[in-house]
């Protein structure tokens, strides 16, 4: 891999991920919302951090060095949603929380909106130093 490659690929790869799972949770989040009054709906959501953490490069892999640590696990599976368990459940079956979905959207959102900037930031880095020669 070359040095430009390097530059161009580095850290972009993983943003992308970030920006990509941070948008696939927004769906999931806005299908709960849009579902809040349905009977027997549950709640579903992905493992936003695990599928984050796979999409790390090797080289930033987590190391432990006390046996007391927790290790790192990598999760490769399709991305999935998962049936949420926080909300109460309703008499009729429905356990999506407004409260609990509101703050999962606003944390997302914020991830989002961080993930575009350090995006946006690298490809301005890389376009100044193109301007230069």
């Amino acid at each position: 891999m070359s040095f430009l490659d390097r530059i161009l690929t580095g850290r972009t790869e993983f943003l992308e991920t970030a920006l990509k799972m941070a948008s696939l949770r927004q769906k999931f989040i806005a299908s709960n919302l849009s579902n809040i009054e349905t009977p027997g709906y549950r709640a579903k959501d992905i493992k936003f951090f695990d599928y984050l953490q796979s999409a790390l490069p090797q080289d930033t892999e987590l190391k432990t060095t006390n046996s007391k640590h927790l290790t790192s696990s990598k999760d490769t599976t399709e991305i999935k949603p998962k049936e949420e368990i926080l909300g109460t459940e309703k008499p009729d079956g429905n356990n999506v929380d407004l409260d609990v979905e509101m703050a999962k959207l606003k944390f997302t959102k914020s991830y989002y909106q961080t993930a575009s900037s350090l995006l946006k930031h690298k490809y301005q880095m890389i376009l100044s130093v193109i301007k230069g020669f």
